[in-house]
C-alpha cells in the first residue's frame, strides 16, 4: 500500500513539472510578445508626436523612446517601472534645425561659413577667399587645342 501511495505521487509530480514547465514556455513565450508590443507603441507613439508636432523631429530615437515608454526593470514586478533618463547634452541650432549636442561637441563653422560640428578646443578653420576673376585688361593666355605640342619647344611657354 505504501508502494502504490509512493508511486502514484511520484507520478502526480511528473505530471505536475511537465505542466509547470508548459506554463513556463507559456510565460516566456507573453513576456517576449509584451516586450515586442511595447516597443512598437512606442515607436508608433513618437511618430505620431512627430507628425503631431509634441516631440522634435531631430531628437534621436532613443530620447524619444525613452520619454514615451516606461519600460519594466528585470527581476522587479510587472507593476513595478522605472523611467529612463533622458540624454544628457543642450539644445542647440544647427542650420536652422533644433538638435541636441552631444558632451565635448560645438557649432562651429567650416572653410565655406557653413555651421558645422566641432569637437571642443578645435578652433574654426579660416574662410576660404573668394574666387579671383581677373580684369578685362590682363594678359590672357590662348585656348589649348589639338592643334598644339607640348614636346615642341615653341609651343612652350
Amino acid at each position: 500500500m505504501l508502494k502504490e501511495m509512493q508511486q502514484e505521487m511520484s507520478t502526480r509530480l511528473e505530471e505536475l513539472r511537465k505542466e509547470l514547465n508548459r506554463a513556463q514556455e507559456e510565460v516566456d513565450h507573453a513576456t517576449q510578445r509584451y516586450d515586442d508590443l511595447a516597443r512598437q507603441s512606442a515607436a508608433l507613439q513618437s511618430a505620431l508626436d512627430i507628425l503631431e508636432g509634441r516631440a522634435p523631429a531631430a531628437a534621436p530615437a532613443s530620447s524619444v523612446l525613452s520619454s514615451a515608454l516606461q519600460i519594466p526593470k528585470p527581476g522587479i514586478e510587472r507593476g513595478a517601472v522605472i523611467q529612463m533618463p533622458s540624454l544628457l547634452g543642450k539644445t542647440v541650432t544647427l542650420n536652422g534645425e533644433e538638435i541636441i549636442l552631444e558632451p565635448g561637441m560645438r557649432v562651429g563653422h567650416n572653410s565655406y561659413g557653413e555651421e558645422v560640428l566641432l569637437p571642443e578646443g578645435t578652433p574654426d578653420p579660416p574662410l576660404m577667399p573668394e574666387p579671383f576673376v581677373p580684369l578685362k585688361g590682363s594678359i590672357s593666355l590662348p585656348p589649348i587645342t589639338d592643334a598644339d605640342r607640348f614636346d615642341d619647344p615653341k609651343d612652350m611657354l
